[in-house]
């Protein structure tokens, strides 16, 4: 799971994502949009609570229960590392 930085998208993480699948082709990966950043940013209804890094920390935990994955590794940048050893 790759979180990316306060300033940026998933997508800024993109081009870091494929160079790691083309040197463990076996690994597989998630990019998400911390909330209102990216896709997120155009919600109809905003999500509830403060937009900081415990909110997001939670987000991200949601999506990964609700998607079922429990991965081995979650890889942030700058705030988006925060989010990941919160």
């Amino acid at each position: 799971v790759l979180t990316h930085g306060i300033l940026g998208p998933r997508r800024n993480l993109l081009s870091f994502a494929k160079r790691l699948a083309q040197r463990f082709p076996s690994w597989q990966f998630l990019l998400v949009d911390l909330r209102c950043h990216g896709q997120t940013a155009g919600m109809d209804r905003p999500p509830a609570g403060p937009n900081d890094v415990v909110s997001a920390a939670k987000d991200v935990l949601e999506v990964l229960n609700h998607l079922k994955i429990y991965p081995h590794t979650l890889l942030g940048h700058s705030f988006g590392g925060k989010v990941a050893m919160s």
